[in-house]
């Protein structure tokens, strides 16, 4: 019997699309590796800066070890995440090259998002 699944309208960024159904999940992967290291449902629509808190510790868990950088788009600005790194994108101050490079690899998590969308098994039945 497959489980039940709640979805709730999530405003969407895209500016044609006023509102997307569906849940919002958290996904991290890892900087370089693009390996999947924690997801989570997230029910209703929380403000991004209060889910990754969880979303490390679920890493801590998983993988045994505390991430020490958490590389993030400004929607999580405002997070009181102590104990890792978190250089907001969009900021240019003080950045070392290492750094701005982490910043500009952020936006590749996108297509790992899209690829299990296309892979799930909500998609495949319709």
């Amino acid at each position: 019997m497959p489980a039940q699944r709640s979805s709730g309208a999530l405003r969407s960024p895209n500016a044609q699309v006023r509102y997307e159904f569906g849940t919002k999940v958290s996904v991290v992967t890892t900087l370089t590796g693009g390996f999947v290291v924690g997801t989570r449902s997230l029910p209703g629509n929380p403000y991004d800066g209060h889910t990754l808190g969880e979303a490390l510790k679920q890493v801590a868990i998983l993988t045994g070890h505390p991430p020490k950088r958490a590389v993030v788009d400004r929607g999580y600005k405002g997070h009181g995440v102590e104990h890792t790194q978190v250089p907001i994108s969009g900021t240019r101050r003080g950045l070392t090259p290492a750094l701005a490079k982490a910043l500009r690899r952020r936006s590749s998590i996108e297509p790992e998002i899209g690829h299990m969308r296309l892979t799930s098994d909500s998609h495949a039945a319709s």
